[in-house]
This record gives structure tokens, sequence and C-alpha cells, in this order.
């Protein structure tokens, strides 16, 4: 029971990412031989995205949000800056494994229930960010637990890149392995000492799971343009509306008005033949 127990964790991530093993990881046993084929899951961001708010697009792009103790931007460093921030908060000390200040006090085995406590709660926190804890205990009961809440709004970044891990495993009998090695011209003394030992040896193979992997964007799904392209195929669709159309409706409510106006008068403005007609026989009965 206590072989099974014992192993390994893998955890892939990327290179300016803080390490989650525990919460993202996968486990390699004692005397087991493991197969894990990667896949990378890459999102990026359109340029055209920049003028939306972070908010609405959900993310940032690298020098909208800056960190504390890391240069560059990230989702779990900000989380992780935020659980330290949290735990100075309530424990007044930081835990061995985070980032902090020369200044800043690391706490002692004394108090690691509270670092464990700050971490359950943050995490609880960040589920959840409007419930409020404890609201029917008495304020004694309130300072004695964590119920202050931050809000780190640590969106993730606009380009993200993240591995996917399927894997197989197998019992391996390495010794068996070693000993067909043996026979072969590579054998290396290290190896007898390795067999005489009670060492236990586990194998882990990766490979990536194809040879190309497809990206996906974050765009814009209705922009302006497409509402108004929508608008007037809609226009064009039911009413026989067009661009064409608009300029006629412009044309003979302003510049056809006009030069009528000016050409025939205010009296026969329209320049309808009927009119014009009789405008001329009222000027032949004058004239006589």
């Amino acid at each position: 029971l206590l072989l099974t127990l014992l192993h390994f964790q893998i955890t892939l991530h990327h290179p300016m990412e803080v390490p989650r093993g525990r919460q993202k990881y996968f486990r390699v046993a004692l005397n087991q031989a493991v197969i894990a084929a990667v896949k990378p899951i890459m999102m990026t961001t359109s340029k055209e995205l920049k003028n939306y708010n972070p908010e609405d697009r959900n993310c940032y792009f690298i020098k909208e949000k800056s960190l504390k103790f890391f240069t560059i931007y990230n989702q779990p460093n900000c989380l992780y800056e935020c659980l330290t921030e949290f735990t100075l908060e309530n424990c007044e000390c930081v835990g061995f494994h985070m980032q902090r200040e020369n200044s800043t006090p690391m706490c002692s085995p004394y108090k690691e229930r509270c670092v464990v406590d700050a971490r359950a709660s943050y995490l609880a926190s960040e589920v959840n960010k409007k419930i409020q804890y404890l609201r029917e205990m008495s304020k004694l009961k309130r300072e004695s637990k964590f119920t202050k809440k931050r809000d780190c709004h640590c969106l993730p970044t606009c380009t993200t890149l993240d591995f996917d891990v399927e894997t197989s495993l197998a019992d391996w009998d390495w010794k068996t392995f070693l000993e067909v090695e043996r026979l072969s011209d590579d054998w290396k003394e290290e190896n007898d000492i390795l067999l005489q030992s009670g060492s236990h040896v586990s194998r882990l193979l990766l490979y990536f799971k194809d040879m190309q992997f497809l990206t996906q964007e974050r765009n814009e799904l209705y922009g302006q343009t497409d509402f108004w392209a929508n608008c007037g195929g809609l226009l064009g669709l039911f009413t026989g509306f067009s661009f064409i159309s608009a300029l006629d409706i412009f044309y003979y409510l302003t510049l056809r008005f006009i030069c009528n106006l000016y050409k025939f008068g205010k009296d026969y403005w329209s320049g309808s033949e009927e009119l014009l007609e009789r405008k001329k026989k009222n000027d032949n009965s004058t004239f006589s």
C-alpha cells in the first residue's frame, strides 16, 4: 500500500508561470511505466479587441496589468500573489514557498495551520466573491475567521498556452528489463548497483500527440460594421432599399428641389408640364 502512495508528480506549464503542483499534475507511481501524449492548447486574441475593456473581452494584454513579484503578467502568477497577500493579511506572515519581500516574516511551523486555512478561505472567496462569510456570527467569532475577501481581478492573458495530457500506465518489471540490457554492449556498471539495491524505478515517456496543432483566436463576434451591414442587407431584402436609393432620396429632397425652385419659382417649383403650360398661357395673356 505504501508503494502505491509514493509517486512522482509531473507538471507541464508555461515557463513564465508558477508550477501548480497541487492543482494540475499527473502522477508516476513507483515501478510503473507511464506514457504521456501532450497536445498544446493555444489561445490568441485579435488586435482589434485592444479598444475593448478587459472585462468585456475577459483577458489582459501584456502591459495592461502589472504584478508585484513577477515581471510578466499571467493568471496563475496573479492568483499566487493574491494568495500571498491574503495569507499575510490574515496570518501576519507568509509560507516559506511564497514570494515575499525581505521585511516580510515567514510563517513558523506553529502557524502552518493558519496558512492552510487561509488558502482554503481564499479559494472559496475566488469561487464566489459575493458570498459574505459568517454573517450571523458574533464579532469575536468573525475576527477569528478569515472573512476578508480580496478582489484581485485576475483575468487570463490574451495569449495563453496550456497543455492537454493523455496518459496510459502499466506495471514495469524494470529488473527483468535491466537483466536483458546486461547482454548488450551499452551496459553500465551503475546498473549493477541498482539491481543489487532495494531501489524502485519508474519510467516516463513524453511525446507530442500530433505534429501540428491548431490555435484558437478570441475575436469580435458582432461589431458595428457587421451591424450596419446587416441593417443594409435587411432593408434591401424587405424593401428593396439600397445605397443608390438613399442617394436618389437625398437628390430629390435637396438638389432637385433647390434647382427647380431657382428655375421655375416658388409657384411652379415642381416643374410639372401642366403647371408650366399654365404659366406659359398666363404669360402670353399678360403680354397681349
